[in-house]
């Protein structure tokens, strides 16, 4: 081949590389499993997963007797904080397709260090409402069976630790996002009477 049909044999593979690359930009990305659904859908399936997780390999890990049933919360509670820190809140934003109403469902999520404290404290809170809620069960079916005091016939999962995380978590959001609305209709209807 002479230098003339390499350089036009090149120049169509180039040629035709460019168009399949404009195709494939023209085309619509549909994105994956992970970017399609709604935002709500997304954040409760990988918050339950992520607050199971933790507690499957923390929870069921020292929870053999050897701590105290609130040292335990707060170890899962540091756990899940710090997991929602680094891990949940960042692929909860990078799958929101820069909407930004992956924001609504998560506490805190702003990128600065000091937020990490709050995720912390977060989560200790919800695992400590979690472990009351099965403390609570417990409790009822004592009663309802006529069991020794402190008998826990219920025991922790990670199925149902998700779950109960995933339905304070939510509720402590909705809240918020309700405080949120309420303050800016009163501050749009403050200014909007001056």
């Amino acid at each position: 081949m002479t230098n003339d049909t390499q350089k036009k044999g090149s120049g169509r593979i180039a040629q035709d590389r460019g168009v399949l690359s404009k195709e494939k930009e023209n085309k619509k990305s549909t994105g994956g499993f992970l970017t399609r659904g709604p935002a709500f859908g997304k954040a409760a399936i990988y918050k339950f997963w992520f607050a199971g997780a933790v507690y499957f390999f923390i929870g069921w890990g020292i929870s053999n007797g050897r701590l105290d049933q609130l040292d335990t919360a707060v170890i899962i509670g540091l756990a899940i904080g710090l997991m929602t820190d680094l891990i949940i809140n960042r692929v909860l934003m990078a799958i929101d397709n820069k909407k930004n109403k992956m924001a609504a469902y998560l506490m805190f999520y702003h990128k600065k260090f000091y937020f990490l404290f709050f995720n912390l404290a977060y989560g200790v809170i919800l695992s400590l409402a979690v472990a009351f809620t099965y403390h609570l069960i417990n409790f009822a079916i004592n009663v309802l069976q006529n069991l020794p005091e402190g008998s826990a016939v219920f025991g922790a999962e990670p199925l149902l630790f998700g779950l109960f995380y995933l339905l304070y978590d939510l509720f402590l959001v909705t809240l918020r996002n309700g405080v949120i609305k309420l303050v800016k209709t009163v501050k749009s209807k403050g200014s909007a009477g001056v």
